[in-house]
């Protein structure tokens, strides 16, 4: 099952266009899986894009997160978290449901 393309897309905390989104060869989480994510639907309201259990979801990513020992997750996730839902509304318009991951995996060991 592919993605649907779209002109941008949520990287490293921001929006990017789609194809500047990349992750190196080299990144720990690409050779050993050590990464987390939570899968959630989005769906159109009359008050905009509502994310189903949206705070659930984000607890569990964040505990998760922790587990796996990955620094600073929910400081890097939370205070994006409408620029985010933002853009998703911007999308779900028209759309009957869609579905959005957070997605938290190591890298090359250094900031990039």
């Amino acid at each position: 099952m592919g993605f649907t393309k779209t002109e941008k897309i949520w990287f490293n905390g921001s929006f990017v266009n789609w194809d500047e989104a990349q992750v190196h060869v080299l990144a720990h989480g690409l050779h050993y899986g050590t990464g987390v994510f939570e899968g959630m639907r989005c769906y159109p309201t009359a008050d905009g894009p509502a994310v189903f259990r949206l705070d659930a979801h984000m607890e569990r990513f964040y505990k998760s997160a922790e587990v796996y020992e990955l620094p600073n997750t929910e400081n890097a996730v939370l205070p994006r978290r409408n620029n985010v839902l933002g853009y998703l509304g911007s999308l779900v318009t028209g759309v009957l449901a869609m579905a959005a991951a957070v997605i938290a995996f190591r890298g090359r060991g250094e900031r990039e």
